[in-house]
């Protein structure tokens, strides 16, 4: 998942953005409300002034919450007295609010609220315009910040699961380029001896294969159309070595070629059927290779003439591969080995939409 740049992060961007709005949409209601008189005694630009200036000093009230939420004093304080401070400063500031809306009201034509100790008798009255407003604030500000710290913390985990992914199949693949390359080699080794210009051949299609996959060395993810172009490659190699003894045939159809999969998962699966069916089968062998979908489920096939024997294990190649499959679609494939019709047959079943 790549970038990880979190979106959620709290920021003082984000804070602005919520501080203006919260506000924004309580001072359109409260001038709403005061042309129902509920807080002027006339109408005119005068009472509408004093309710704005009133507005203004709830705003910095609730930017000096802030301040003492931010504060390193506060963070150090058990959690009882972050609590009890959460609670009492708000109705503090609050019944400060009250005290200034009284002050100001003889001036603006406004009518005069309770006194601070009428704002206790009538707490419920009040509340939507005077308590309301600094516990909305103190409820919003902590549980959006605590929302995004949740939100954060899981991206963040997320981002080391996928980065731990990440190298576990980097170093996956680079156990298989030396195992193969180790091969190639010695293909070539023995080639010098008996065919030089054949030998000359397998080193420039050598070349070229190692080109191809270092065109997607940073990618983890090709698609099969690009596979199949790698695969063509490795199995010109092969062709060069054995000759009429191998005999190949690559296939995708159309509505596949586009989708991902692992770079060279196939590799492995076309050097194993190399290596143990032309062991068992001294003649030559035919390889299919083919890339289909059936349903929601896209299918690699490889195959080989053949039998399977009895006792056969895994190798590291296709422990490999399955633990780069496991990494790639957890729980959401099938990687089986069988015999069907004289042919060794290998295929991988993915489920598509992941």
């Amino acid at each position: 998942m790549r970038p990880f740049d979190s979106l959620y992060t709290y920021s003082k961007r984000s804070f602005w953005i919520f501080q203006i709005t919260g506000w924004f949409i309580f001072s359109f209601y409260s001038f709403l409300v005061t042309t129902t008189t509920v807080f002027t005694r006339s109408s005119g630009i005068l009472p509408v002034t004093g309710i704005f200036l009133w507005l203004v000093t709830g705003f910095m009230l609730t930017l000096l919450l802030r301040a003492v939420f931010k504060s390193e004093y506060y963070r150090k304080l058990y959690s009882i007295f972050r609590i009890g401070i959460a609670v009492v400063l708000p109705l503090t500031l609050s019944l400060l609010w009250v005290l200034e809306f009284n002050l100001i009201s003889p001036v603006f034509i406004m009518k005069s609220r309770y006194t601070i100790f009428d704002s206790f008798r009538n707490f419920i009255l009040d509340f939507v315009f005077v308590h309301g407003p600094f516990y909305l604030w103190t409820f919003f500000y902590f549980g959006i910040k605590s929302w995004y710290s949740f939100v954060d913390q899981k991206i963040r985990a997320e981002k080391a699961n996928s980065m731990l992914n990440y190298a576990n199949l980097q170093m996956l693949r680079y156990q298989l380029n030396p195992h193969f390359l180790f091969n190639s080699l010695n293909s070539i080794k023995a080639l010098i001896h008996e065919n030089q210009e054949l030998a000359v051949r397998t080193v420039t299609s050598l070349s070229e294969f190692l080109r191809a996959t270092l065109q997607y060395n940073e990618r983890l993810m090709i698609q099969v159309s690009e596979e199949l172009a790698i695969i063509e490659k490795y199995l010109s190699i092969e062709k060069i070595r054995y000759e009429e003894r191998l005999d190949y045939s690559l296939k995708s159809d159309e509505d596949v070629k586009d989708f991902e999969i692992p770079c060279l998962i196939t590799q492995p699966l076309v050097e194993n059927s190399i290596k143990h069916g032309l062991y068992k089968n001294p003649e030559g062998i035919r390889i299919h290779v083919r890339f289909y979908k059936e349903k929601s489920k896209t299918i690699i096939e490889v195959s080989n003439s053949g039998h399977l024997q009895p006792d056969w294990k895994k190798g590291v190649g296709l422990k490999n591969l399955e633990e780069r499959l496991d990494n790639c679609y957890p729980g959401k494939f099938n990687f089986t080995i069988g015999e069907e019709d004289n042919n060794v047959i290998t295929r991988i079943i993915i489920e598509s939409g992941i």
